[in-house]
């Protein structure tokens, strides 16, 4: 399991369309390809919303919530 930051990003409010769209750019300047990526999070709104999930869905990435 790797540690490694691979982005960040600064919003005025937390929401799932800010963290939609974080996930979708790391994604792509990494070039990871789906089925590579395994995200946990905590079980905030932004990181559980429906834009989140769908994306996450979309391009195969394996996600664990903290309990």
């Amino acid at each position: 399991m790797s540690r490694y930051v691979v982005g960040w990003t600064v919003g005025a409010i937390e929401t799932g369309e800010l963290a939609n769209q974080f996930i979708d750019d790391a994604l792509v300047h990494h070039s990871i390809e789906p089925g590579q990526l395994a995200l946990h999070a905590d079980r905030g709104t932004s990181m559980t919303s429906k834009p989140v999930a769908q994306l996450l869905t979309g391009l195969g990435v394996d996600r664990s919530h903290s309990p």
